[in-house]
């Protein structure tokens, strides 16, 4: 459109949609201008400036229609004599904020800002300023002592000394700070004088007997306390004053005859400025408790965040498990606190029938254990070879189970170890009879049952038939315990609480008096010897329990078991000639062996695990076995040379049933008493009036 040609422009108002059809059918005025009845312009343009936007075109379109109006008369200058010059002019003054007493722009924004930092700035104070990075602890407000520090309350939150709202409690003496009406203190400073009173209304006069107040400053909110006063029958009066010393109202309940005049009340009256009372106040306090709020002070407050320590997470477990072991422990103590009472009662009830000697010897054996024990000494008692069945070993027997029960029942042992030959049923194949010496073996120690029991097969235990029933049996009564092979008969236990691997071994896995073993025991046995998954492995030991001792196997046999054992303790490695068996302990002998506690050889016998012949000079490493003498009073403890009954190293065994010429190395002193009619006397005699 050439907006130079128009020279009167024609206005048409259609709607959108009228105006749509009319520029479709072509016929729309290029030199008119459409008004639609919203108000909005609409002019044919020329193609490139409909469907480009082109800004030079629109303003070529905006600029011409500037210029036309319709025709008439228009105001073209300002004529009114009161508009100023100035604002006539086209082109207006400017002025600034400053000039015009406004604030610049963005003042607002900033003054929001500033009140944002200003709190930040008083946080940073409480908190970020403090010289220590963790608080301290304290279990009062009173206990908050530094300033410049920040302190964990036990409601968990940080306080700090802070700048703010403070709230603060005065205690003012009633007395000292009582005035006349001239300002000067009452009565020389006494705040109180004798042999006068205050009426009902409140005016001075003298009296005997009593005192009054000077006039004691107040505020509504204050909390008046009297103490110590007396009113000696008379009634004390409480009253209020204004400002210039006229008497108010009461200030409380007047006390009237014998009551006491103490008492606490707070101050209610808006125009209450003094308050005075009378009473006998010889030997009374007077305190005005006045709370008052600071609004810009510094007082220690909580700053509204909770202390987390950074290992919090680590100390909830912690709690937790400490809590769980507390539990754990509380219920172990009970359980223990009821067996002990069972074991009082199972004392109480076998005592009758345990034979003296029995009773003096367990006794002399708790002494001395007592004496030994720590606060984590593992106490276990160990028997061996009862060998019932066999003839009259009965009493035996049960003489060394009693004994047994009886100190479980006094001392509470950790484990007892039944080391093998519980029958004497070697070759037979009568399985009812075997399993029913093991049932009375068992009800001899039946009150033993809360120490556990770690029970190893003996070679007696084996019946001829091979049948597996006496190991089952037997193996039934290991509880809790980790299997090498449940039908081979050997296992290992851990007592935690002790740091101690308790290692167990079956002499004769192959059949009775075998003194063989299957590789796959060895290298599980070699297994078991590793205890480097333990977290303080280096705490951990060893006790090593057989029937035999380990270097009382068949010659290949003793000779494998000591080869492990020698690579353990050097942190070595073995195979044998098959490689069958094999282990290399380097960095895993990392627990210490104590030795190797076994029955069997009936006697007392202490000595380092050999690796050939029992009696031979061969080569021994240091680990100690450790014979438990049998239980079986028909196996005596020095049998014969040849089974290697040499108690305590002596070179020569002893047989209970020799002749006493094999006795002549040790004396005896003989005390005799004479018999009348049939009992002995106290009083001893020599041999020649005997």
């Amino acid at each position: 459109m050439n907006t130079e040609s128009v020279s009167t422009l024609k206005i048409h108002k259609l709607t959108q949609a009228q105006y749509e059809r009319e520029l479709e059918a072509g016929n729309i005025d290029a030199t008119a201008l459409y008004l639609t009845p919203d108000e909005k312009i609409n002019t044919e343009i020329d193609t490139t400036l409909t469907q480009s936007g082109m800004a030079a075109d629109a303003k070529t379109v905006g600029d011409a229609l500037a210029t036309k109006q319709p025709v008439g008369n228009y105001l073209t200058e300002e004529t009114d004599p009161t508009v100023p010059t100035w604002a006539k002019q086209p082109a207006k003054p400017t002025y600034t904020a400053s000039e015009v007493g406004a604030d610049p722009i963005g003042s607002a924004s900033a003054t929001l800002e500033d009140a944002k930092a200003y709190t930040d700035e008083k946080v940073t104070i409480a908190i970020a300023d403090k010289e220590q990075l963790v608080p301290e602890f304290a279990n009062s407000i009173e206990e908050c002592t530094d300033t410049s520090k920040l302190y964990v309350l036990p409601d968990g939150y940080i306080y700090a000394h802070m700048r703010g709202e403070v709230t603060q409690e005065t205690q003012i003496d009633g007395f000292e700070s009582a005035i006349d009406t001239d300002g000067t203190p009452y009565n020389g400073g006494q705040g109180y004088k004798d042999d006068y009173r205050l009426n009902s209304s409140g005016v001075e006069s003298s009296f005997g007997g009593m005192d009054v107040t000077g006039y004691i400053p107040v505020q509504v909110g204050d909390v008046i306390q009297v103490a110590g006063a007396k009113a000696g029958g008379n009634t004390a009066y409480f009253h209020y004053y204004n400002s210039a010393f006229n008497w108010l109202t009461s200030a409380t309940t007047d006390k009237t005859g014998g009551e006491s005049p103490n008492n606490t009340f707070t101050v209610s009256n808006e125009s209450a400025a003094y308050f005075r009372m009378t009473a006998n106040l010889d030997n009374a306090t007077i305190t005005i408790i006045r709370t008052s709020v600071i609004t810009d002070g510094y007082a220690w407050a909580n700053t509204g965040h909770a202390f987390v320590p950074a290992d919090y997470e680590d100390r909830i477990l912690s709690a937790e498990e400490a809590i769980v072991e507390l539990e754990t422990n509380i219920n172990n103590l009970e359980t223990d606190v009821e067996n002990h009472k069972t074991r009082i009662t199972n004392l109480e009830s076998n005592t009758a029938t345990i034979p003296d000697y029995v009773k003096t010897e367990a006794e002399s054996v708790i002494d001395r254990v007592i004496a030994a024990q720590g606060s984590k000494t593992f106490t276990f008692a160990a028997i061996t070879d009862l060998h019932y069945g066999n003839g009259n070993y009965t009493d035996g027997v049960k003489h060394a189970c009693q004994a047994i029960s009886y100190i479980d029942s006094r001392i509470g042992l950790d484990a007892i170890a039944v080391l093998g030959d519980i029958t004497d049923k070697m070759g037979t194949t009568n399985e009812v009879d075997t399993i029913a010496d093991m049932k009375a073996v068992n009800a001899m120690m039946n009150s033993t049952r809360f120490a556990p029991t770690l029970r190893v097969m003996g070679n007696h235990d084996f019946i001829e038939s091979h049948s597996p029933i006496t190991t089952r049996y037997i193996n039934a009564f290991n509880k809790n315990v980790v299997w090498g092979d449940r039908l081979g008969g050997y296992f290992y236990v851990d007592f935690e609480e002790f740091n101690l691997r308790v290692i167990t071994v079956n002499c004769n896995e192959k059949y009775h008096d075998s003194l063989e073993c299957n590789d796959e025991q060895y290298n599980w046995f070699i297994e078991a010897l590793d205890i480097t998954a333990k977290n303080n492995a280096s705490d951990w030991q060893i006790l090593i329990l057989s029937h035999m001792p380990l270097d009382w196997f068949a010659y290949n046999n003793r000779y494998i078991f000591w080869q492990i054992l020698n690579a353990y303790i050097s942190g070595g490695s073995y195979s044998t000639s098959t490689g069958t068996v094999s282990c290399n302990f380097a960095n895993k002998n990392v627990a210490k062996i104590i030795g190797n506690i076994h029955g069997h050889i009936h006697n007392l016998l202490v000595r380092n695990i050999a690796a050939g012949q029992p009696n031979a000079t061969e080569e021994t490493i240091n680990v100690k076995r450790i014979a438990t003498p049998e239980a079986c009073y028909g196996r005596p403890n020095s049998y014969n040379g040849a089974w290697e009954h040499n108690p305590f190293g002596e070179e020569t065994s002893y047989s209970m049933d020799d002749d006493i010429k094999d006795f002549s190395k040790y004396t005896w002193e003989y005390t005799l008493y004479p018999v009348t009619s049939g009992n002995f006397t106290q009083t001893p005699i020599d041999a020649d009036e005997f």
